[in-house]
């Protein structure tokens, strides 16, 4: 589609700051690498079918939001949600993850006494 319609990706806005693969024991699994950028102040729009909701929120007002219920990020999602917390600006939320390592996290799910509990890796018991 970019060659037929003669476009040019912008990719030197994306800064890549994270790799994680799902854990095995998930019956959804994906292998993703994520990305920060500025964006252009559009309107995010969701596709009806795997995105049903979109909106911008600022770091705070996500996890808030996650923490009420209202939306469910998934682990990694969260997670890097909180390294923009103290970000005042779009520059800032990119400085925080510039120049971090990026090493592919897999986290592994156990069950301890009938509970579901995530291990991330230097948890005893990752891998």
């Amino acid at each position: 589609m970019l060659r037929t319609e003669r476009l040019t990706l912008a990719t030197d806005g994306l800064l890549y700051f994270a790799h994680w693969i799902t854990p095995a024991e998930q019956p959804l699994r994906f292998d993703t690498r994520f990305f920060a950028a500025i964006a252009p102040g559009e309107d995010a729009v969701a596709d009806g079918r795997e995105i049903v909701d979109a909106r911008w929120q600022a770091p705070r007002e996500a996890l808030a939001a996650a923490g009420r219920g209202e939306i469910s990020p998934r682990n990694a999602t969260a997670r890097y949600i909180e390294l923009f917390l103290d970000a005042k600006s779009a520059a800032d939320a990119l400085d925080a993850v510039r120049g971090r390592e990026i090493r592919t996290i897999r986290p592994r799910v156990v069950m301890e006494n009938g509970v579901r509990k995530v291990l991330m890796p230097g948890d005893s018991g990752c891998w």
